[in-house]
Order: C-alpha cells, then structure tokens, then sequence
C-alpha cells in the first residue's frame, strides 16, 4: 500500500487517516494524531476486507457466507462476490475489481456514490 493509495477518512488497523501529502500521512487514533514520513506498509497496517468487516458497512448476506450486496440508489445493487481470501466487485453484470482491504472499499464506494461508506468497527 502506497500514501497515493488513501483518501481522508481512511480506516487503518491504526485509526484512521486525517491528513496526507506526497511524503507522509497522518493518523487519529482516537487519542491523538500521528504523523508518519514512512511509507503506508511500514507504519500504518491495511485492515483486511472481510466478511465481519463488510457486515459492519451495511453489506447484508444474499444467499450464502460467499455472497453479500449493498442497495444504493435507483434500485442498482452492488455485489461483492468472496474468492478465496479476496472480494470481486460487481456493479450490475460487470465486474470492475478485486478488493482485498477495507481502504480500497472506502475509495470504491466514494467514486461510484459520492458518498462516504457509513462503518461502524
């Protein structure tokens, strides 16, 4: 995971992301703020996507454990399918990504909604 790869808002095992530049990032872990001129792998850890960590964003099971989807507006359904330790992003019949962290969620669901995903960890 690179700086260039996060958005304000950003959940990492750490906190979460308050600020960023092209050299470094800063954290709030609830108790105070961290900045880090480090690279994002040495100091701040991804949260893998998993299914608890889905559930906690609103995603509901369709059918089976390797199925979840999410309504958005107009009566469109995003799908994310579970394939091995990862997650397949479909939007309607087209599969657009591979996700395997909570921060890339995040990201995907800003640029396709415009809205922040609601997480409650």
């Amino acid at each position: 995971m690179k700086v260039h790869e996060l958005r304000i808002g950003n959940k990492l095992e750490e906190g979460e992301v308050v600020a960023i530049s092209k050299t470094n990032f800063s954290i709030n872990d609830g108790y105070s703020t961290w900045r880090s001129d480090m690279m994002v792998n040495d100091w701040g850890n991804p949260i893998p996507l998993t299914e608890e960590t889905l559930l906690k964003c609103g995603f509901n099971r369709l059918g089976s454990i390797k199925n979840v989807h999410r309504k958005i507006t107009d009566g469109k359904t995003m799908y994310l399918y579970k394939y091995g330790d990862d997650f397949d992003w479909q939007f309607g019949d087209h599969h657009l990504c591979t996700l395997k962290h909570l921060h890339q969620l995040q990201n995907i669901y800003f640029a396709l909604t415009g809205e922040e995903l609601n997480i409650q960890l």
